[in-house]
């Protein structure tokens, strides 16, 4: 199981289609192209079934074993009931989370994407997914075997990786938000090296 999170704007379907080669053998769930493809006029109008469709599609790739990437908000408590549910079921998790400086960016970066054509997200319920998602983001890395924090405020940069609980990379300079995320794991990792 492949999860790419991050709040709206963050670049998360960009990321997710540049490891497209990576992930070959996987099945890409993706609720918004589902709802794109059940309602090509208005997919906002399709948002309901695509969510049903998505779900389905998740726990039939895990009642099967099979390999499957999701892209999610982190926001709510969906994705990390999934996350847990593929652990039992045996299945390596990595997670790729991407964010922003700060929630003003996250805004400005939809915005643009309402700008050229894209879908837009009310800027309310950006600032809850902000909040929630960075809140539930300590709980996603407890579930994954391999964590990738992203900051993605100039360009894509890998700014802390843990891999099987270990802290493996750890950029000289941290973001506020990988520092409040990372704190439990750097307070692991202090305990263990005494």
């Amino acid at each position: 199981m492949t999860v790419f999170a991050g709040v709206n704007g963050a670049g998360k379907s960009t990321l997710t289609k540049i490891l497209a080669h990576n992930n070959k053998d996987f099945l890409i769930i993706d609720a918004d192209a589902i709802a794109r493809r059940l309602n090509p006029s208005d997919p906002a109008k399709a948002n309901v079934a695509a969510g049903r469709q998505t779900i389905r599609l998740v726990n039939d790739c895990i009642t099967k074993g099979k390999n499957f990437t999701i892209e999610t908000t982190l926001s709510g408590g969906n994705a990390l009931r999934q996350m847990k549910a593929a652990r039992e079921q045996g299945f390596h998790i990595n997670l790729y989370f991407l964010g922003l400086d700060s929630v003003y960016l996250h805004i400005e970066r939809v915005a643009q994407r309402v700008a050229t054509g894209g879908h837009d997200i009310p800027e309310d319920l950006i600032r809850q997914r902000y909040k929630t998602s960075l809140e539930n983001l300590p709980k996603a890395m407890q579930l994954s075997d391999n964590v990738y924090l992203i900051d993605n405020t100039d360009v894509y940069t890998i700014k802390l990786e843990k891999k099987h609980g270990q802290i493996r990379f750890q950029a000289p300079e941290l973001p506020e938000w990988v520092r409040r995320a990372g704190a439990d794991l750097f307070r692991q990792q202090i305990q263990d090296n005494y």
